[in-house]
């Protein structure tokens, strides 16, 4: 390979990885528009600068244009006041980078580029939390591996051209160092290098030759040895944090609500698609993932006191003083404090929650729950089955959390609507603690009705005319209105949310009146006070309903869009079984009944069937790459090496029992059981099996042998009587093969020459003639002259030689016989 041939291999390689690596840092802000400006500029440099030579920039004015870029991105960082000034930190790299492109290219420039590449990797992945980063990794490991490569051949092409000669003293680099000496070069010198050419019968020889540029058997190896490394490093290298799931140390969490819900910030959150948590379920009895039939109510908290008037429609759970007083808080239940009929009457199912981003001091749960004997530090609320995180560290760290609870809201993969009061859920022993004042909502607040709603008195009995139902019958009334609302004509759900039509009004008088359009948060405000109107003790519960199910992991991943609000109201036993509702035995009072009356549509969360997830390879892609790479932490990487780490006491003895263990299994076991059951060894089933197999085996060794020849092994049969060393040349492997068969076989310390000779002597004693000296010369020429073909004559001498050691070993068998 000429230096110009290698000079332009360095340029469009380091223009390659110039561009994926400036996609790297778009990929950050979700913009292509780097990549593409930086790939644009390495087609014009590499044309016009380095092929055509029509021009190029003067080292100063590289130097002026990559303070001038500096300055750009340094205006952008000031100006940026948000997560994003790591990525103008990249953008700065790369119009650093651009006048370099434009510049005679030398070691040197190469070397500088080089450097803010390699720092470009570093912010791409600082940025970047998808696993398309992951993915492109992959390229820019075979791109700058074969660039790295690549220059190493250019910088040793110019130092064995151009450099100091090697024989050079230190003493004679230090005068030269300060202008006393001139060095003494190879281009200086008047030396003149020139390669020997080697000839043969044939003409001039061509050696082999092996270039590391080579991507089957140099750039791919090296890049996949290089991933092997880095995976192994990664995952052995010891972390220092003590959480992978610590977020900022300041700063609001990130799931958007507080405890202040107002009518229009539900409605943000639903126009945000922000992961928040992942959560999947688990069959406790049957071991199996566990999916709902229809997307889950998870709730976050529960309001039930409202703040009216026309600039207010904000809501709140009420008292804090009287939320945080020990009296209503406690230890959320373990599962032996549950009542046997809740456990008996519902599928044991498991809960796991992985958080995405810090959620605060809210805790997603499906209640009824129960820990799994396992304490979290969390506190329940017994008023409203709510679980919050109280611990100094969330408030000062927003940790992203995981955690795991034990539901009881599902029954054959329908989750109840019914929710029983705390006190009901527990054991004899334990529902006696509570004290009854603050066990259930029995106040003035949960069905406090505000003046300023007056305004929908009409509305609600016009609506109830069409109602069948008695005054008297409460529940029937209250589906009426909920039916009405998520299924009438007059209303339509709708995310864009208006001006008020008439300012005086309340926003829910005024939506119920005159807008008629919007969010669940309105429809549920809406139902609540209508109830409340009718003498219906409600509260709000807000939380997220997910529709979509990622069917290759098993799991809801939740965004802030799945955001959803519902009511619940509270019915008396008689009022439940009158209507047919099956209540069960432990239930002794009443029961929270859940009311949905936002109606379905594009973009609803009310919607009552799950949704295959839309891209979900991808989306497990990415859990595995959050989970794996992003989130690792001392605990999953003590996990993967847990076996490497266990004591050694008693090792033989248990390894011992474990080993026998293990036979036991496999023979107990269906399919490898027969290999210790000499009766079931000849089977159809068993050979189909194996040949299969062997096919199997025998195409995965021949594909990485054609992908890497220098890597894998060949694997060749030999018959005990064959010569052992088997050459390229076809007419050795006869001859050595007629010989193995009179017994005549080379030792590993004998040259072929030498070889033929003793065979030539030793069958010249069975009156056998036999040209060893004629066999020999020919495979020299041939292997090491670089014959392609035998000249005429010498072929026709070959072949009869050959031929003749048949016939005599035909003659020495039939003798033998």
């Amino acid at each position: 390979m000429n230096q110009q041939h290698s000079f332009l291999r360095v340029t469009i390689y380091f223009g390659l990885f110039a561009t994926i690596a400036a996609g790297l840092i778009g990929l950050g802000k979700e913009s292509w528009n780097l990549p593409v400006l930086v790939g644009f500029c390495s087609i014009l440099s590499i044309v016009y600068t380095d092929v055509l030579g029509w021009f190029s920039l003067n080292r100063w004015l590289v130097y002026i244009a990559m303070i001038v870029g500096a300055g750009i991105a340094t205006v952008d960082f000031l100006g940026d006041r948000s997560a994003n000034q790591i990525v103008e930190v990249g953008n700065l790299l790369v119009y650093v980078q651009l006048p370099l492109m434009f510049q005679k290219k030398s070691k040197r420039v190469f070397e500088q580029w080089g450097v803010f590449l390699l720092l470009e990797l570093v912010v791409g992945a600082l940025v970047n939390n998808n696993v398309l980063y992951g993915i492109l990794m992959l390229p820019v490991l075979a791109i700058g591996s074969a660039a790295m490569m690549s220059l190493a051949l250019f910088a040793s092409q110019l130092r064995h051209s151009e450099s100091i000669s090697e024989s050079t003293s230190i003493w004679s680099r230090l005068l030269h160092w300060l202008g006393k000496e001139q060095l003494v070069t190879k281009a200086n010198s008047g030396v003149k290098l020139s390669a020997v050419a080697v000839t043969s019968l044939s003409g001039p020889v061509k050696r082999p030759s092996f270039s590391p540029l080579q991507w089957s058997r140099g750039v791919i190896p090296f890049s996949m040895s290089l991933l092997v490394f880095s995976v192994a490093y990664f995952y052995s290298l010891p972390r220092l944090n003590t959480s992978s799931y610590e977020g900022n140390a300041s700063g609001p969490a990130s799931v958007g609500f507080n405890e202040q819900i107002s009518l229009r910030m539900v409605g943000e959150l639903l126009k945000n698609e922000a992961p928040l948590f992942r959560m999947s379920m688990r069959d406790d009895r049957k071991r199996i993932p566990y999916r709902p039939k229809s997307p889950p109510y998870i709730r976050t908290t529960v309001s039930h006191r409202y703040f009216e008037g026309p600039r207010h429609g904000i809501w709140q759970p009420g008292e804090p003083g009287l939320l945080r007083d020990a009296r209503t808080m406690r230890d959320p239940p373990m599962s032996a404090q549950i009542s046997e009929s809740l456990v008996t009457d519902s599928d044991s199912v498991t809960v796991n929650i992985i958080e995405k981003d810090s959620l605060g001091e809210f805790v997603p749960t499906i209640a009824p729950f129960s820990q799994n004997n396992t304490k979290n530090g969390f506190s329940v609320v017994r008023r409203d089955w709510r679980m919050v995180d109280t611990r100094e560290s969330i408030q000062l760290k927003h940790q992203k959390r995981r955690y795991s609870y034990s539901t009881y809201a599902f029954k054959d993969g329908v989750e109840s609507p019914l929710l029983p009061e705390f006190r009901d859920c527990l054991r004899d022993e334990e529902s006696g603690i509570v004290n009854p004042q603050y066990s259930s909502y029995r106040n003035e607040n949960l069905l406090d009705f505000p003046e300023s709603l007056q305004a929908i008195i009409p509305f609600r009995d016009k609506v109830l005319e069409g109602c069948t139902a008695s005054e008297e019958d409460r529940f029937a009334r209250a589906v009426f209105l909920e039916d009405y609302l998520a299924n009438g004509p007059d209303f339509q759900y709708s995310l864009s949310i208006t001006a008020p039509k008439d300012r005086s009004l309340d926003p829910i008088a005024d939506f119920l009146l005159n807008k008629r359009k919007g969010h669940c948060q309105y429809y549920a405000s809406a139902l609540a006070m209508l109830l409340r109107s009718l003498g219906i003790q409600t509260r709000l519960v807000v939380g997220f309903r997910p529709g979509e199910y990622n069917e290759i992991g098993d799991y809801f991943l939740v965004q802030q869009s799945d955001a959803h609000v519902w009511v619940e109201a509270y019915f008396s036993v008689e009022e439940l079984t009158s209507h047919s509702i099956s209540v069960p035995s432990y239930i002794k009072r009443g029961a929270w009944l859940r009311l949905d009356g936002t109606p379905s549509g594009d973009g609803s969360n009310a919607g009552g069937t799950l949704k295959r997830s839309s891209g979900q390879t991808l989306e497990m892609m990415q859990e595995l790459w959050s989970e794996m790479i992003l989130n690792m932490d001392k605990s999953k990487q003590s996990t993967l090496f847990s076996n490497f780490s266990e004591s050694s006491d008693n090792s033989y003895s248990n390894a011992w029992l474990s080993f026998k263990s293990t036979i036991e299994r496999i023979r107990n076991n269906e399919v490898t059981g027969f290999v210790f059951s000499p009766s079931r060894w000849f089977s159809w089933q068993v050979a189909l099996g194996v040949t299969i197999f062997g096919f199997v085996a025998v195409c995965l060794h021949r594909t990485l042998l054609w992908l890497f020849p220098s890597w894998i092994p060949k694997i060749v049969l030999r018959s005990p009587f064959a010569n052992r060393q088997l050459s390229t040349v076809d007419f050795y492997n006869r001859a050595t093969w007629l010989l193995g068969k009179f017994g005549i076989i080379r030792v590993s310390d004998q040259t072929p020459r030498e070889f033929f000779q003793k065979a030539a002597a030793k069958l010249q004693l069975q009156s056998i003639a036999f040209d060893g000296d004629l066999i020999a010369r020919l495979f020299y020429e041939r292997r090491f002259g670089g014959l392609v073909q035998l000249p005429v004559e010498e072929q026709r001498l070959l072949d009869a030689c050959l031929k003749s050691l048949e016939v005599d070993l035909f003659k020495h068998r039939k003798s033998k016989a």
